[in-house]
């Protein structure tokens, strides 16, 4: 059912967002970037062919470019096309109207200097940084800003091409290195030209391009689908570095196979490139900046040493990359599964209770602030709200202690990531997936977690009578269907947890006063609180 803009939200934020019908009456096929970026001023120019199908028919439709960008010419079928700019987009017009099945490429030409970042990746735009040798040294992160801030295309998850091919020319000395395979490489006097070509689907915010004296080393991993090429580009002072700490990639690779099935992007390889700023899930071309350090940026809440940029950002190709939400608001189906991916990584080599431990640890992030699913339609979910990460994470290992059988409850998860192989979903047909496929009605529990900022909240009562203890509880702070079992322990020495299902109307049993001392609800495996009344 089609959704209306919400009416809170600026034009400028719904252009982006909203599927209207200058945008939803095509689909993009491919996307052919060749662009030049110089790096003493900052700028760059170039063009993109943009290859389409038409859906419905029309005589106007929506590029979207940031409106500091000069546009020189938009054209198609050789004719040069008038157009005129709404914020951040362009609205070109046809003197025909073209009907559905058609397939048509026009071309972009534009310059200027694109929006820098002051935070990546959380502040969108270009990183204009140096190496030790004063070289320049160039990462672009875009997620939550777009792909449009530095390249005209259709901004908007719901449509990824099938293919996508750039050419970056910089100045001679450096390299630019860009998702996919390096087809070609071209040198004159002054620069180098570098075609690097992407074979399958991927969302515009995931292109990317990375400038500087890279030095680059390979590998190969024997997978699931044969050999996968593992390619790495670090600055040369790193080299040692780079190559000690990304052994890591392996083991990893080998978990993330076991349970998610295999690489989304053998065809593409699966490369790490050192970046001025943290990192980013750019696809089969992850950002890497976390300086070879343990945890986040050294904070290392699993006690493990395992990289959380690596560990983190590589999940993100099964989940985001290959599986992608068709919305900004449903991120959470890219950050929640990916962050339940490291608990699932350190579970595959050091066991299940280090990555309850882990789990606990990161329950502190969680705020509680506001629901995990935004607004739908517009462009402006912020990608700093960390609930969509910790709390969808903790959401999905409550779905587990909920299932209560792990050979299932992994099984859904692997067919999960082969049914929507890359696949472009939404939070409604990723719940009927695992409701179907687990064959319980887990549907009031992904409902409370993902629209509900509050924690559920299980209360209890004691009544002591005699030799007995009248034991009372329920379910506060959530929809009258809520239905998610609960562990406890009636004692607080005791090992052995007891399995109840409040339901949101008391319920009552009673034990023998010398069998229970307190109630003690297993907060390692259910993301809940508790409260004695």
């Amino acid at each position: 059912m089609a959704q209306s803009a919400p009416a809170q939200f600026t034009r400028v934020d719904s252009l982006r967002g909203y599927l209207f019908p200058e945008r939803s009456c095509y689909d993009v096929i491919y996307y052919d970037m060749d662009i030049a970026i110089d790096p003493s001023r900052k700028s760059l120019h170039g063009s993109v062919g943009m290859t389409y199908r038409v859906v419905e028919e029309f005589n106007r439709m929506q590029i979207d470019l940031y409106d500091n960008w000069e546009v020189h010419s938009i054209t198609q079928d050789n004719r040069q096309l008038s157009f005129t700019r709404e914020g951040n987009a362009l609205f070109v017009e046809f003197d025909e109207y073209f009907v559905p099945g058609n397939v048509k490429t026009i071309t972009t030409t534009y310059s200027g200097q694109p929006r820098e970042a002051e935070n990546a990746p959380w502040d969108g735009g270009f990183v204009w940084s140096q190496d030790e040798y004063g070289s320049p040294w160039i990462g672009v992160a875009c997620e939550g800003e777009g792909a449009s801030l530095w390249w005209p295309c259709k901004d908007h998850l719901s449509d990824e091409p099938d293919s996508v091919q750039i050419r970056v020319t910089v100045p001679n000395g450096l390299m630019a290195v860009c998702n996919g395979r390096l087809r070609k490489t071209e040198l004159d006097d002054l620069h180098s030209s570098y075609t690097w070509f992407v074979g399958n689907p991927i969302n515009t915010y995931n292109v990317t391009v990375n400038i500087a004296g890279y030095v680059h080393f390979s590998d190969t991993f024997s997978g699931v689908n044969g050999a996968l090429s593992l390619d790495y580009f670090v600055l040369r002072r790193n080299l040692i570095k780079a190559q000690k700490q990304f052994e890591q990639v392996k083991p990893m690779l080998e978990c993330f196979e076991k349970y998610f099935g295999p690489y989304p992007f053998y065809e593409d390889g699966y490369k790490l490139i050192e970046t001025p700023y943290l990192g980013m899930e750019h696809q089969s071309a992850i950002a890497y900046g976390n300086r070879y350090q343990a945890g986040y940026q050294g904070m290392d809440l699993s006690g493990t040493g395992f990289d959380y940029i690596i560990i983190h950002e590589s999940g993100h190709e099964w989940f985001g990359n290959s599986i992608s939400a068709a919305d900004l608001a449903e991120l959470w189906i890219h950050e929640s599964f990916t962050t339940y991916a490291e608990a699932i990584y350190i579970e595959c080599l050091y066991g299940y209770w280090e990555a309850r431990k882990y789990l606990r640890a990161q329950r502190s992030n969680i705020s509680n602030k506001r629901p995990i699913v935004g607004p739908r339609g517009v462009a402006c979910n912020s990608l700093e709200e960390t609930d969509m990460y910790y709390k969808g994470a903790w959401m999905l290992h409550s779905l587990r202690g909920t299932v209560n059988n792990d050979t299932l409850w992994f099984d859904v998860l692997l067919d999960f990531c082969q049914t929507f192989y890359h696949r472009i979903t939404n939070t409604e047909e990723v719940i009927r997936f695992f409701c179907d496929r687990s064959g319980m009605n887990l549907e009031p529990i992904f409902r409370h977690y993902l629209y509900s900022p509050k924690q559920p909240m299980f209360e209890y009562k004691l009544k002591r009578k005699r030799d007995e203890v009248e034991v009372s509880y329920r379910w506060a702070d959530v929809a009258s269907d809520f239905n998610m079992p609960v562990e406890v322990g009636y004692s607080y020495s005791s090992v052995q947890l007891h399995r109840l299902y409040p339901t949101t109307t008391w319920q009552s049993l009673t034990m023998p006063s010398s069998q229970i001392e307190g109630i003690i609800v297993d907060a390692g495996k259910f993301y809940v609180k508790q409260k004695k009344l």
